[in-house]
């Protein structure tokens, strides 16, 4: 793909996303969020977020012992393709967890690999900053010119 069809692309992207809604989940939803073979825990319910592109399910994990509470969040296109760029995790982050809410994505050891579909999983701590990255305030390329063309094309 030629540097001005990512651009246009990106261009696209940005101007048709839509934003996340709450939505009821569905069994369909509820079979495909099974995670090692089991069921989640009746009293530890999911909060599903959809746009036309994506589905996301948060799961609030119990609480610590040192008090802190931990969101698990999975997100999946609607058609089960992969997810596209950094841009669209961020932004659906931004959109349930809050703009100043941080979250990670953990690259496992071998031994503890779960990958059986397309689905993306984030972590956030609440009212959290993780003590890694940088910390030099908001710092953003915008996309289009030249610098980000490499980036994956969104949905």
């Amino acid at each position: 793909m030629t540097r001005r069809k990512v651009t246009k692309q990106l261009h696209r992207t940005a101007a048709t996303w839509q934003p996340l809604k709450p939505i009821e989940m569905t069994e369909a939803d509820r079979e495909h969020f099974r995670y090692n073979g089991g069921e989640y825990p009746v009293d530890n319910p999911m909060q599903i977020w959809a746009n036309t592109t994506y589905l996301a399910a948060v799961e609030l994990l119990p609480q610590q012992e040192n008090g802190t509470r931990m969101a698990h969040m999975m997100v999946k296109r609607h058609d089960l393709r992969p997810i596209g760029g950094w841009d669209d995790l961020q932004k659906i982050k931004t959109e349930i967890f809050g703009p100043e809410q941080e979250a990670v994505e953990l690259f496992p050891a071998e031994s503890r690999l779960f990958d059986e579909a397309n689905i993306r999983h984030l972590w956030a701590i609440e009212d959290f900053h993780w003590p890694i990255g940088y910390n030099i305030g908001r710092r953003v390329t915008p996309p289009g010119n030249g610098e980000r063309a490499g980036d994956a094309p969104g949905p």
